[in-house]
């Protein structure tokens, strides 16, 4: 409330209401909602925020994990078949993480154009320990 008994409008309290549909006022909340305080109000809008925040990183993670899924797809829609053959591993430990070095091949079939192709190769591991299991981190392949 100003000095002059008119009430004041915060900008984020009026942004919050168009969206929500809240109260025009902390009054009528106030009086709407018997026992329910201005302090109160404030903290819903805490609460819707950090939801309608939360909301949006979700939504952008999704579309990210969707581009990834979608490149990733693209990557092997070319290939009528491939296979990975690792040889020896190289595993060196450090505490809770790990690197393995293999040497191996790659063989792959094209779905369009001619023959079956392979190439020798070498793959590092990223690894972290997970309770009692190792799980992969990162993954990088190198012609050789």
């Amino acid at each position: 409330m100003a000095v002059d008994g008119t009430e004041v409008m915060d900008p984020h309290r009026t942004s919050w209401m168009r969206r929500t549909g809240g109260p025009a006022s902390a009054t009528a909340l106030a009086l709407a909602g018997g026992a329910v305080s201005v302090g109160l109000w404030w903290l819903a809008i805490v609460v819707f925020d950090i939801a309608s925040y939360l909301w949006v990183e979700l939504s952008a993670e999704a579309r990210r994990l969707l581009h990834a899924v979608d490149a990733l797809a693209r990557a092997f829609d070319g290939l009528e078949t491939q296979a990975v053959r690792l040889g020896e591993c190289r595993i060196d430990v450090t505490g809770n993480k790990a690197s393995a070095r293999c040497a191996g091949s790659a063989t792959w079939s094209p779905k369009v154009g001619s023959g079956t192709h392979t190439e020798s190769r070498d793959w590092t591991f990223d690894l972290v320990r997970v309770g009692a299991n190792w799980q992969i981190l990162n993954a990088r392949a190198q012609n050789r």
